[in-house]
């Protein structure tokens, strides 16, 4: 190569060095980073921001252990104590000292210090010589106690089409059935509960399963329990030593939430709160944080566990810093999976404060709807 082109290349070398250097210096947002850009930088490497949430306080009605009770969503109930035995408006019999009103057309009567039973017409069923108390302990069943000095306890009468019958059979679960109903217009399949040879026709069910005691929180006593669906809804059943059922409806997630020094647990029992919070929650969109999850241990959290009582169970937990872990449980064909997202750092509160306003209403409030069912049949 001659000398002149060794001097060009040169040249073109320097002029090169010349505006690359001139390239880093340039002030242009479309190459320099920007303030904010510079600063998620710097946060990356570990230096954490204050938190800054709008104000929330943790739910009163959390304090109460009501709200671990998973029986409390009552919407069904075959028997009720205070309707079964009621006064009479008037004396029917003057001969007799009628006391109460039993299972509806049936009397108590007392006579000498001991209780008799008499029909709709004034016919003795149980003779007053040596019950001191009849109390109903089901639609047809009356129980009858004796003196307590002379120690024999009560019996169990059957009252039906006003006569009485002596009954002893202890409880027997293999006794509660069902029957296939099938809508003439539809095509469709439902079952119809049948406890003790009583039909609950008026109560249709989609499914309905035996479960296990154990699966169930609750301070309620009960002879055996299932789980039943109905239109789209899940519900626990549950009957006593003398059949009767008792409708409730099911625990659809678990609600856990620390604020500060507080911490509280409760059931969500009502299934449109529970599809309520399944939206609002699909509804966050996660974001790109940059900064680190916090290392304190004394964060707020809430953990939810959603799909209680089915094989898909999902729990989250969201801090009040943003950061959720979602931990979907094994099942029989998927194995446990575990990832985290990040939310906006005022989704923590929205859900805290939806707890309060929302979640309180099931237990600060009785939202029973207790439904008759005069048109189911008996069979004895």
């Amino acid at each position: 190569m001659n000398s002149v082109l060794k001097r060009i290349f040169a040249a073109g070398a320097a002029c090169t060095m010349i505006l690359s250097l001139s390239g880093c210096d340039d002030s242009d947002s479309s190459t320099a980073p920007s303030s904010s850009q510079a600063s998620s930088v710097t946060e990356s490497q570990g230096q954490n921001t204050p938190v800054e949430l709008k104000d929330y306080s943790f739910p009163e009605f959390l304090k109460t252990t009501a709200a671990t009770e998973m029986l409390s969503n009552e919407v069904y109930r075959d028997f009720d104590p205070s309707q079964a035995l009621t006064e009479p408006e008037e004396n029917p019999f003057p001969d007799k000292k009628i006391q109460n009103v039993i299972c509806g057309d049936y009397y108590t009567y007392t006579e000498d210090g001991y209780v008799g039973i008499i029909n709709s017409l004034g016919n003795v069923v149980v003779k007053a010589d040596k019950y001191v108390k009849a109390e109903p302990v089901s639609r047809r069943l009356v129980r009858l106690d004796y003196p307590a000095e002379n120690g024999k306890g009560s019996e169990l009468i059957l009252l039906d089409g006003g006569y009485g019958t002596m009954y002893s059979d202890s409880f027997d679960a293999s006794r509660i059935t069902y029957a296939e109903l099938v809508d003439e217009n539809t095509g469709k399949s439902q079952l119809s509960i049948i406890a003790n040879g009583y039909s609950y026709d008026s109560f249709l069910w989609d499914k309905f399963e035996q479960i296990s005691p154990s699966s169930v929180v609750t301070q309620k006593s009960f002879s055996t329990i299932y789980r039943g669906s109905s239109g789209g809804r899940s519900y626990y059943i549950i009957f006593d030593e003398y059949y009767n059922m008792t409708v409730y409806e099911a625990a659809y997630a678990l609600v856990k939430l620390k604020v500060s020094e507080d911490y509280g647990e409760c059931y969500i029992v009502n299934g449109e709160d529970y599809t309520e919070l399944v939206k609002m929650i699909d509804s966050f969109g996660s974001e790109n944080q940059l900064i680190r999850p916090s290392k304190d241990e004394t964060l707020d959290y809430i953990q939810i566990t959603f799909g209680l009582g089915t094989e898909e169970q999902t729990a989250i937990t969201i801090s009040a810093d943003g950061f959720c872990l979602r931990d979907m449980q094994e099942t029989g064909t998927q194995p446990p999976n575990k990832y985290f997202s990040a939310y906006s750092k005022d989704t923590f509160v929205d859900i805290v404060i939806w707890v309060n306003e929302v979640l309180s209403r099931e237990w600060e409030t009785e939202n029973i709807e207790t439904q008759g069912d005069s048109d189911s049949t008996e069979a004895e």
